[in-house]
């Protein structure tokens, strides 16, 4: 222990103390408040592994070591749990260089090349451990944020770590260059109360570079349940201002999907484009499709074909029983039309069956064909008894010039 044998007004330039592990200066004559040296293991802490000066303190809750201004509030405090605190900005000159990520269980700043469980290989990366209160180099639970050197294209990512320092690597989604998300079973949730009337979540596809006449800035991709209760999917067109232009996409519960096109760049009138119904019907050109492919307008196509059940190939069969010519001008002339052939009415009330009235048109032509048939046979007939009279004619003819 330090004697002090001088005047308490002398300056001296130092005062020496006895060489020894804990010889120093103590306080209220007790080594429980002291300022002493030594290079025991009293001594060793973290960095600091040889002879280090201590500065004791008795560990009562509040009690620790501050720094600063005589007769001001202290600027910096360190109690004797290890709680250090400063009034200002503290700097740290370099960070802690690391091999590992999994292997960090203290808190501070980290560094390092191709460090391994890195979120990428044969990169630089500068990053912050935050551990649990109660970590220690076999309990590694904390937190972590790492970010690549990429001055063009910055990247970061953050995990959670577990007892043993390992997680999974999560990028953060940022707004500079392209961005993926990229990873197995992998998907992207979207929560939201909504706008308006609208209750859910809302994806906005911002577009830039749009001129000032057609103002349409973004996109909006909503998922949302109304007020109605009715489950929403929509496209909405918006423009610089927000306001709605319409919605080129939309789908509702009960009713189906709706893709319409925009009457002009800036308007919010929307034309009919498809309609997929509840029932799975499409409709091109109309609201309200009730078959199974409705089109309201023209239909270009280089073919169509139509399954059919059955043809009209029963009109050549023995026991088909052919109308006679006088049956079917009778019916022309009391109906109108052929017999099991649409009126013009009938037809311009319900359409036509396009298959149904290929095969009843194949009907008549083939009942043509049979007509022809008889006729041709009838002609063959006809002709041969012709040419018998003929010849009978002949005949008579010479006798009577030999008369």
């Amino acid at each position: 222990m330090l004697t002090l044998s001088i005047c308490m007004h002398a300056q001296q330039d130092y005062y020496p103390v006895t060489v020894g592990n804990g010889y120093g200066v103590r306080f209220w004559n007790s080594d429980t408040y002291k300022i002493h040296m030594g290079n025991t293991s009293e001594y060793k802490y973290g960095p600091v592994t040889d002879y280090s000066i201590k500065m004791n303190m008795s560990n009562t809750a509040g009690r620790g070591w501050t720094w600063g201004v005589a007769g001001a509030t202290p600027i910096a405090g360190l109690n004797t749990s290890g709680d250090f605190q400063v009034a200002g900005s503290f700097l740290v000159g370099k960070p802690n260089e690391t091999s590992d990520w999994n292997s960090l269980w203290q808190s501070g700043f980290y560094d390092g090349y191709n460090i391994s469980n890195a979120p990428e290989s044969n990169q630089w990366f500068w990053g912050i451990n935050m551990n649990h209160r109660s970590n220690s180099s076999n309990y590694r639970y904390g937190g972590q944020i790492a970010i690549k050197n990429s001055s063009s294209s910055p990247t970061m990512y953050f995990r959670s770590t577990n007892e043993q320092g390992e997680g999974t690597w999560a990028k953060v989604l940022n707004s500079v260059g392209s961005q993926k998300i990229s990873s197995t079973n992998t998907s992207l949730t979207i929560e939201g109360t909504g706008i308006g009337n609208h209750q859910g979540a809302n994806l906005v596809l911002s577009a830039s570079g749009i001129n000032s006449v057609n103002q349409h800035a973004s996109t909006h991709f909503i998922m949302h349940r109304g007020t109605d209760g009715i489950g929403t999917i929509e496209f909405q067109r918006r423009n610089i201002n927000g306001d709605y232009r319409g919605s080129p996409l939309l789908y509702k519960d009960g009713q189906g999907w709706r893709l319409d096109v925009a009457n002009t760049e800036t308007s919010t009138g929307m034309s009919t484009g498809l309609r997929i119904n509840n029932l799975g019907n499409v409709g091109i050109g109309t609201t309200t499709p009730d078959e199974k492919l409705s089109v309201n307008g023209n239909i270009h196509t280089k073919e169509v074909r139509v399954d059919l059940t059955g043809w009209s190939d029963f009109v050549f069969d023995d026991d088909y029983k052919l109308p006679t010519l006088e049956e079917v001008e009778k019916h022309i002339k009391e109906k109108g039309h052929l017999k099991d052939i649409p009126s013009a009415e009938e037809v311009g009330e319900n359409g036509i069956l396009l298959g149904d009235m290929n095969a009843k048109l194949l009907q008549k032509i083939e009942e043509l064909t049979l007509y022809t048939i008889q006729q041709q046979k009838l002609i063959e007939k006809q002709s041969k008894a012709l040419k018998i009279q003929l010849e009978m004619i002949e005949k008579l003819q010479e006798k009577i010039n030999q008369l």
